[in-house]
């Protein structure tokens, strides 16, 4: 019965670790959305961010980048955020030029990637007054 339980829980693992490794994201290996957004940037509410290769930091936490797909990223929230330490954020970007993009921060609270990466994107780059959750999507403009 031992035996039958370990083959189950190393099937498990393996499932598990295709699933999150899929080939949408590239697990932080995508240069050319992080060369894009990298930078001090300001937002329409007057908030200045700062993109890294390896986190975003804005003006209430810093969020460690966990994964990188084409038009998004997938952080760890930091373990000193007032509102979510540790849980995962995902920030989508749309509308990206030199001097100027679009984000939406559609999720901020969620308990791993893998929830993140298992659930139907909620934000609509289609709608920017009112896709990201029901509110406006962020504007940013390079410092």
């Amino acid at each position: 019965m031992k035996l039958k339980k370990l083959i189950y829980l190393t099937m498990l693992l393996s499932f598990s670790l295709v699933t999150s490794c899929d080939s949408d994201d590239d697990n932080g290996d995508n240069s050319d959305l992080i060369s894009e957004i990298s930078g001090t940037w300001t937002s329409n509410y007057d908030e200045v961010y700062i993109f890294t290769n390896e986190t975003i930091e804005s003006p209430y936490s810093t969020y460690t980048i966990v994964a990188v797909g084409d038009n998004y990223v997938i952080c760890q929230n930091d373990a000193d955020d007032a509102y979510n330490p540790n849980l995962y954020s995902k920030f989508v970007f749309t509308n990206i030029t030199a001097d100027t993009f679009n984000y939406c921060q559609s999720f901020y609270d969620a308990e791993s990637q893998l929830e993140i990466e298992s659930t139907e994107e909620p934000s609509d780059s289609s709608d920017l007054e009112n896709g990201c959750g029901g509110f406006s999507w962020s504007n940013m403009t390079r410092n």
